[in-house]
């Protein structure tokens, strides 16, 4: 399992290097599998997963919920750093993040509930390489309709262009 690092933990200040750290990353790998004049990073949207709304809010039942399988497109880079919940009584306890043939993180997350901020960072991004599938699962201890788990992420793309 992953390690997570709750926001609450985190200077100011070092919550911004680390951000602007990812964002170049995000963009250098970018710039080696888009074939593009130019690439934007941009946050990460709900829709950019597929969700039909511009809100973070899945349906999960008691166990493992697949939440998220999204196929991207050969100009299209995801990288997911952070998650937190809106909800009021959360129930979503893990966070499972991978592809169709694996799983590349496993982090728990019901200790981020403890914190001021129910916002937690990953101690190292989950990178989604063009043409591949994003594939999320959310394991919960009971059932919410509407369970506000969102993820905090960049897009690079091509200048120009917003998939969704």
């Amino acid at each position: 399992m992953g390690i997570t690092i709750p926001v609450s933990m985190i200077d100011k200040k070092d919550f911004v290097a680390r951000l602007q750290s990812i964002t170049s990353k995000a963009l250098d790998i970018g710039k080696t599998v888009i074939d593009a004049k130019e690439l934007v990073v941009r946050p990460l949207s709900p829709r950019d997963l597929g969700l039909t709304v511009d809100e973070w809010r899945f349906n999960v039942s008691a166990g493992e919920n697949t939440i998220v399988s999204r196929l991207l497109d050969d100009k299209t880079l995801v990288v997911i750093y952070g998650i937190y919940n809106l909800t009021a009584s959360p129930v979503v306890t893990e966070v499972m993040f991978g592809t169709q043939a694996k799983v590349v993180e496993d982090v728990f997350i019901e200790d981020m509930y403890l914190y001021e901020y129910k916002v937690t960072l990953l101690s190292e991004p989950v990178v989604y390489q063009p043409g591949s599938t994003v594939l999320i699962k959310a394991v919960a201890k009971g059932a919410n309709t509407a369970e506000k788990l969102g993820f905090l992420g960049f897009v690079v793309e091509p200048s120009g262009r917003k998939i969704g």
